[in-house]
């Protein structure tokens, strides 16, 4: 039984989180408690599997050590919960997990032998008996050395591989659902369990209804976690956090509640695993954070990717992401592209100088790189997730001290000490809200504290205490500046005036002296030489204000489109 320190409900022992108010449920135990008798042990399931004892309990099932009663071999059998044999939904998923596990009948994942109905109607599967411990076992017992946990990622990454490749996505990749065995010689056999919430594609029936969430929240790609369609990426986002948690020892985002958790994968830039452990700066922390970058289309696009890189590491050699991160794609927070890295840098210098922080590249030789030859193409939505990771970071980091003279004379700060804190004593750092600037006209450039957000239409988080600064301009037309603050509207509307032409003066007409005889009598300005101001309209000495469109408050802005 678990209990929920909130608000006082108790649950099943497999929900971990309050469904009330999403605050972690600890196991209560009375000491009026009984054994549970199980009426299943000792029974026979279909006349062939004698049941021996409970091993395991999920979401959906319960787990036997069974054996087969005419071939005597060790077997598992996972049972459907009884409560649930009549939701037709779960039934589904259930028979999914069987079908997508023998489906892809690959070595590194649990083989499925029958399948079947027990006496009260409850559906059952028949799969291998596995000895040995989970992933998350095995780290309890400390840090995984790097060339054993670098083995237990190529078998992941091969397994995952061919699931994906007969389209079928896991979407609940954890530890717990990784199983390391004996076979032969090799002491950390991978396989992988649970394929109960996978996807799958073309099925003959979809059973995920759009706008759910299902997966466990630490290991949620952010695209799973705002109940959008995922893909074999969102796996990959999985993978990168256990390969974090592997390596560093902890989580990359922790939080007291799961929406808690969820926002984090959503906002938040990913910290960096050498902060926490210097050692490892290089490939290895390249490869984790292209892993988790927040854009799919940023990540390795297949767990092969993934695999060759590691197996360029075992070998010694570069990893490809090392060398992305390099052109700035992944040691940067912003996973700017190739080509991008000298906007980025200056970007960030910009933003230090005016009080906020982004994560620089890991090393100085990466700004030797000659990307002067590359072409310099402006890509907005690139430079506008800039912005928004620098506000990001800056928000979860108000405690630290503003950054030196030596950052606002354009050098390099140094790199902050990490600052890890105990699990339970972390708290939520809720994420900057979204705001939409849009100019008239199209190409005109949108600066936020002096850094390119975009052209004619940005996405940019909005301040939550100091002001900020933005300037629009376009050729042409008269520039604009706004100051954006926590009351500033969600979505902000600008038209730029159009810069009047003044007309260019004959250089060989003189001057006439009763029509300056005039203009001196009307009290005109005049300037020194005989020049006159160029005639300025009344409507540009008013301050702008953006318009508000209907329901911009209540926009909703995806903050990686």
């Amino acid at each position: 039984m678990r209990n929920c320190p909130k608000c006082g409900a108790q649950y099943a022992d497999d929900l971990a989180y309050c469904p009330n108010d999403g605050v972690a449920t600890t196991t209560v135990r009375l000491a009026s408690d009984a054994p549970e008798v199980d009426p299943l042990v000792g029974s026979t399931i279909d006349g062939r599997y004698r049941v021996e004892a409970r091993i395991g309990e999920g979401g959906m099932g319960v787990v036997y050590r069974a054996s087969h009663v005419v071939l005597r071999k060790a077997l598992a059998i996972k049972v459907m919960r009884s409560e649930q044999a009549n939701d037709a939904e779960v039934v589904q998923r259930f028979v999914q997990e069987a079908q997508s596990s023998s489906a892809i009948g690959h070595p590194n994942i649990i083989g499925i032998s029958d399948f079947g109905t027990t006496a009260d109607g409850s559906v059952y599967f028949a799969m291998e008996f596995l000895e040995g411990q989970t992933l998350g076992k095995a780290m309890e017992q400390g840090p995984l050395p790097v060339a054993r946990a670098i083995d237990v990622f190529l078998q992941i990454t091969s397994a995952l591989e061919a699931a994906h490749q007969r389209g079928i996505v896991h979407r609940d990749l954890k530890p717990d659902n990784i199983f390391l065995v004996q076979r032969g010689d090799q002491r950390d056999f991978v396989k992988i369990l649970d394929f109960g919430i996978a996807k799958v594609k073309n099925a003959a029936a979809k059973i995920t209804r759009t706008g759910m969430v299902f997966g466990t929240p630490h290991y949620m790609s952010p695209e799973q976690a705002a109940g959008q369609a995922v893909d074999q990426r969102s796996d990959i986002y999985s993978l990168g956090v256990i390969m974090f948690q592997v390596f560093a020892g902890q989580l990359p985002f922790d939080a007291e509640s799961y929406m808690g958790v969820m926002t984090k994968h959503m906002f938040d830039p990913p910290p960096q695993p050498s902060k926490i452990l210097p050692s490892l700066r290089g490939p290895i922390e390249d490869i984790i954070l292209m892993a988790l970058a927040k854009k799919p289309e940023q990540r390795y696009q297949s767990m092969l990717e993934i695999k060759d890189d590691l197996e360029r590491v075992r070998r010694g050699e570069s990893a490809l992401a090392s060398q992305r991160a390099a052109l700035g794609g992944g040691a940067l927070a912003f996973s700017a592209p190739p080509g991008q890295l000298q906007d980025a840098t200056s970007g960030a210098q910009t933003l230090a100088a005016a009080g906020l922080e982004l994560d620089q590249p890991s090393s100085d030789t990466e700004l030797a790189l000659p990307i002067k030859k590359r072409p310099m193409r402006l890509v907005p939505a690139i430079v506008g997730g800039l912005v928004v990771a620098g506000f990001a970071f800056w928000a979860t980091s108000r405690d630290q001290p503003p950054p030196s003279a030596a950052v606002a004379n354009g050098q390099p700060a140094p790199s902050p000490v990490a600052r890890t804190a105990p699990a339970e004593s972390v708290t939520l750092v809720a994420a900057p809200k979204a705001l939409r600037i849009r100019v008239t006209p199209d190409d005109a450039e949108i600066r936020v504290a002096g850094v390119v957000a975009g052209r004619g239409d940005a996405v940019v988080p909005k301040p939550q205490q100091n002001q900020t600064e933005v300037r629009v301009s376009a050729p042409g037309y008269r520039p604009q500046k706004l100051v954006l603050d926590a009351q500033s509207p969600d979505t902000i509307q600008l038209t730029l005036e159009v810069e009047p032409k003044s007309e260019p003066k004959p250089a060989s007409r003189p001057p006439d002296p009763s029509a300056a005889s005039e203009k001196s009598r009307a009290g005109s300005p005049r300037k020194a030489g005989g020049a006159e101001p160029a005639p300025v309209p009344a409507a540009s000495a008013a301050k702008p204000v953006p318009s508000r469109r209907p329901g911009a408050l209540n926009d909703v802005v995806d903050p990686w489109q």
